[in-house]
């Protein structure tokens, strides 16, 4: 007799709900990872899924908008909404997955056997997580589709390539690699930067960093020094740098200009900040790197 780990009831209209053939399963990112299935899906609430308890491996569902109500065997009712993955492990028990009424649930689902090198949770049931890369796994996954169907001499190796992305930012959601605790420190950090590389020009002290995050000063410099071995200091220095280097290189505005967008009130300081990191003057490096002279 045939064991069914799954039953799937798909809606009969859906906006999106694409499943991985076994090519992309097969694929050695996939097939190294020991992926079992996968796909991506916009489902409206004529979706539901079964899956039976020690099914041999884990499910993985992100929520990427809209919202999904999980029951667990034991009548828990988990509902998720975007940046939360639920994540049932290979021994857990059975659960019952559907859209609610009215609602579209838009998630992006993977199985994967339990002997992964790389996917094993750290528990034996279930857990739900927050993530924060919503697009990075949108994008990655939804690239892993177009390059299954675009079929020219570079699509397999550009397959793969995505499949390698979409492999790392589910690392990153899942962060089953760090402590609960840094993987929440670094998803609220990782907000901060983005607005910062936004804003570099603003004023980002320490004061300031702290009002954003809520954090204490002391508390703010223990973190960074333990997720990146850096100063909050520091890391803004690097971004400006990073950020410096591409304007002179790919720009033809003046140093001065570059010096004021990246919120230096003075060109000394910038000019030194940049010599220090790079040992090159702004001036030196835009002309070791482009045709422009100094």
């Amino acid at each position: 007799m045939r064991f069914t780990r799954e039953t799937v009831h798909e809606p009969s209209t859906f906006i999106d709900n694409r499943h991985m053939s076994s090519k992309i399963i097969e694929a050695p990112p996939f097939f190294n990872a020991r992926v079992k299935q996968g796909g991506y899906g916009h489902l409206t609430d004529d979706f539901w899924l079964w899956r039976t308890p020690h099914r041999g491996f884990s499910a993985f569902v992100f929520t990427l908008s809209g919202s999904g109500v999980i029951i667990m065997d034991d009548g828990q009712e988990i509902k998720v909404g975007p940046g939360e993955v639920f994540i049932s492990a290979p021994q857990g028990q059975g659960h019952y997955e559907y859209t609610p009424k009215g609602q579209v649930w838009e998630m992006l689902w993977i199985t994967i056997w339990g002997d992964s090198p790389i996917f094993i949770p750290p528990f034996s049931d279930y857990e739900v997580r927050q993530f924060n890369n919503i697009e990075e796994l949108r994008n990655n996954v939804q690239g892993i589709f177009r390059e299954e169907l675009y079929q020219d001499h570079r699509s397999e190796g550009a397959m793969e390539k995505y499949e390698e992305l979409f492999l790392i930012s589910m690392e990153r959601a899942v962060a089953f690699s760090e402590s609960r605790s840094s993987h929440r420190h670094r998803q609220e950090l990782s907000q901060l930067w983005v607005r910062i590389s936004r804003t570099i020009s603003d004023d980002w002290s320490l004061d300031r960093l702290c009002k954003e995050t809520g954090y204490s000063k002391s508390h703010l410099t223990r973190i960074c020094q333990e997720l990146y071995n850096k100063t909050p200091g520091d890391i803004i220095t690097d971004m400006k740098m990073q950020q410096a280097k591409v304007m002179l290189i790919n720009s033809v505005q003046s140093v001065d200009i570059v010096s004021s967008l990246l919120g230096y009130s003075r060109l000394s300081s910038f000019s030194y900040a940049f010599k220090e990191y790079y040992g090159l003057s702004p001036r030196e490096y835009r002309a070791k790197y482009t045709s422009l002279k100094v």
